[in-house]
């Protein structure tokens, strides 16, 4: 029996338990809060990823194509070699 063979059990016994876990959880919040706090919850998050959109939109992409002369941030990039890394995009991303 290889090594690799004896430590995938208890990889698999950690995922199950993490996996385990979350549902847990997750059960736990929706017997307290019932379908009405998954909902809200839903909402606001959604309320909350539109309004990091806007802020990147209409706030942050005007004021760096001011200093970097581009119209969106997603367009900052640099080439090494043949290989061209989109910073700009990463960036965007992460704050959104």
């Amino acid at each position: 029996m290889a090594v690799a063979d004896e430590v995938k059990p208890d990889v698999e016994k950690r995922r199950l338990a993490v996996v385990r876990d979350g549902l847990s959880g997750f059960f736990d919040f929706l017997g307290k809060q019932g379908l009405i706090g998954l909902g809200v919850g839903f909402m606001l998050g959604g309320s909350v990823a539109k309004t990091a959109s806007a802020l990147i939109a209409d706030i942050i992409n005007p004021i760096i194509s001011i200093f970097f002369s581009i119209s969106n941030l997603k367009d900052l990039a640099f080439t090494v070699g043949s290989v061209k890394i989109q910073w700009g995009d990463f960036l965007s991303n992460l704050i959104d």
